[in-house]
């Protein structure tokens, strides 16, 4: 702090400075000059701030110690972990000649047949991908049906192969003919005709034809809707459930839930 030699404050003692904000009066303050007010007035804030100064480091420390205290556990963990792999590794080598009982077998078969299989875990962003990918498909299959066993034209043209469709179409469901959009052969061509796709206007359409299914029940025609891939593979496990189910005496069907397969119990 700078002395200052002006008339009212040449009077404090340079061993007064210091601690000018504690041994000068409150009444005398008035005969200081405007420098020695100031800065009697920035005591206080000084004080303040060192003693926030000496909580920051003191709050360092503590956690310096601490530190100290953690890193001093851990390596004692260390200590106690090697203790225990070489307990391990002695329990390992006395038991290396047992045998495993017969009873244990199957359990051990099992988890070889685990062992392997390779599971692969799907992120977040392929599972997503694929939960978007199964809404579009069932979306725009709502408003389609498939044919099967149909006759498929022998024609070379396209338009040809068409026309013969649709005419074949237009006998099957001549009241709901001028509601469907477009049609579309499934598949590589081989010996059996391809399964025909049908677009409709709407999925009304789709479920009238679902509802009119019976009167092919004497023609080797088949109806069904147009599933997604999830969708075929859910139905084809089911039907093979059903049949298993069926060989081993049970009187059971098949019964759609939401265009869902589910397995039910006839009544006899």
């Amino acid at each position: 702090m700078q002395r200052c030699f002006r008339g009212n404050c040449i009077k404090l003692g340079g061993n007064e400075e210091p601690v000018i904000g504690q041994t000068i009066k409150p009444r005398l303050l008035f005969f200081f000059c405007d420098n020695c007010k100031s800065a009697i007035k920035k005591f206080p804030f000084i004080i303040s701030r060192l003693d926030s100064l000496i909580d920051g480091v003191n709050s360092i420390k503590n956690r310096v110690e601490d530190f100290e205290s953690n890193f001093n556990s851990l390596s004692g963990l260390c200590e106690d972990d090697k203790v225990l792999q070489a307990r391990v590794n002695e329990l390992h080598d006395s038991t290396a000649e047992l045998r495993v009982s017969s009873d244990v077998e199957p359990l051990r078969a099992a988890i070889e047949e685990l062992k392997s299989e390779q599971i692969v875990a799907e992120s977040p962003d392929n599972i997503s991908e694929m939960a978007l990918n199964e809404m579009s498909d069932r979306l725009s299959g709502a408003k389609c049906f498939m044919v099967f066993n149909l006759m498929e034209s022998s024609a070379t043209n396209l338009e040809d192969k068409i026309d013969t469709d649709k005419k074949a179409l237009k006998k099957l469901f001549d009241d709901m003919y001028d509601r469907i959009e477009k049609v579309v052969r499934v598949g590589k061509r081989g010996p059996k005709p391809r399964p025909l796709r049908v677009v409709a206007v709407s999925a009304d359409v789709v479920e009238r034809v679902m509802r009119g299914k019976p009167f092919l029940r004497n023609s080797d025609l088949h109806v069904d809707r147009d599933l997604s891939v999830k969708q075929r593979q859910q139905k084809n496990e089911t039907l093979i459930e059903l049949n298993q189910r069926k060989q081993n005496g049970e009187n059971i069907g098949l019964k759609y839930s939401e265009e869902v397969p589910r397995i039910v119990q006839l009544k006899n």
